[in-house]
């Protein structure tokens, strides 16, 4: 097969089916036709971060973003890579990227909320969660971390609404359980 376009999706289907290697070994295939493929770059990126690989899932990454710096995908997938090695101002300039692209792309808002919040920047991160809920208000996860960055910031009203409106929806949900545990006592500590 000499098609570039054919070996990506093999390495797709490959990648769903949890053939890593076989995915790594069909992108680069993709990428020996088309040097210019951006999605191949990107799953290849995707595939060698899953295989323990950061520093060629980086340089996957960074080869699609010197071919179109505005693949939004790739900023965030590099943004992802550097946060969970702890480089946090990399990873919030590549959400800010990503976001300004692909600006209704739930996902990005709320991993940039999380990176955000783990650099103490609570007003940024509480900004980009409301945008989150905003966007796809039956978001769990987004609202739980508003939950936590309003209490963070002592706004425990507007932490309890957000982890009673999770569990109006989700009644099982043992994260925002705990989460509402946490601000009701801190709230009856503040009471006479």
């Amino acid at each position: 097969m000499t098609d570039a376009v054919s070996w990506y999706q093999l390495a797709l289907i490959d990648s769903a089916a949890g053939r890593l290697r076989q995915a790594v070994g069909k992108a680069r295939r993709a990428l020996s036709l088309d040097p210019d493929l951006l999605d191949a770059y990107n799953s290849l990126g995707v595939n060698l971060a899953a295989l323990g690989d950061p520093a060629g899932a980086e340089a996957a990454f960074r080869s699609a973003l010197t071919i179109d710096p505005y693949f939004a995908t790739a900023h965030s997938n590099l943004a992802r890579l550097l946060g969970s090695r702890g480089e946090f101002s990399g990873a919030i300039r590549h959400f800010e990227r990503a976001i300004r692209y692909r600006p209704l792309f739930v996902p990005d808002r709320y991993d940039y909320a999380v990176t955000l919040s783990r650099v103490d920047r609570l007003e940024e991160a509480r900004a980009q969660a409301e945008s989150a809920v905003s966007l796809a208000p039956a978001m769990a996860d987004a609202r739980i971390l508003l939950g936590i960055l309003y209490s963070r910031q002592g706004r425990l009203a507007n932490a309890r609404r957000e982890l009673e409106s999770v569990l109006k929806r989700q009644p099982g949900n043992t994260r925002a359980r705990q989460e509402l545990d946490r601000v009701l006592k801190l709230s009856n500590r503040g009471s006479p």
